[in-house]
């Protein structure tokens, strides 16, 4: 059986596995899935690096990583305004469910 892909994981609503990326020096770092969030016609998701989530300390731990599903792999958003218009639909949609 073939292992399911990241893209796979990210966009299953029952899954709760952790995501593993890798750092500069090629070690496993453990991420938790925080959002999918769709912004102008891409697929995006918000990642938590795990050890730091878990420590409450979520202010540097956290990427957006965009969908790729022809490639069936995830990239690692390097740009700011990306990130920052992500980050704001999530916070909208955090308070939104908040007010319900």
């Amino acid at each position: 059986m073939k292992p399911r892909s990241i893209v796979d994981i990210l966009t299953d609503e029952t899954c709760c596995d952790v995501v593993y990326l890798h750092d500069a020096h090629n070690r496993a770092v453990a991420f938790e899935q925080i959002a999918l969030i769709p912004f102008d016609n891409q697929m995006y998701a918000i990642l938590a690096e795990q050890s730091a989530f878990a420590r409450g300390a979520c202010d540097d731990c956290a990427l957006v990583v965009r969908l790729d599903y022809d490639a069936d792999d995830i990239e690692i958003v390097e740009s700011d305004e990306i990130v920052s218009e992500v980050f704001s639909i999530y916070d909208r949609l955090f308070e939104e469910r908040e007010q319900d």
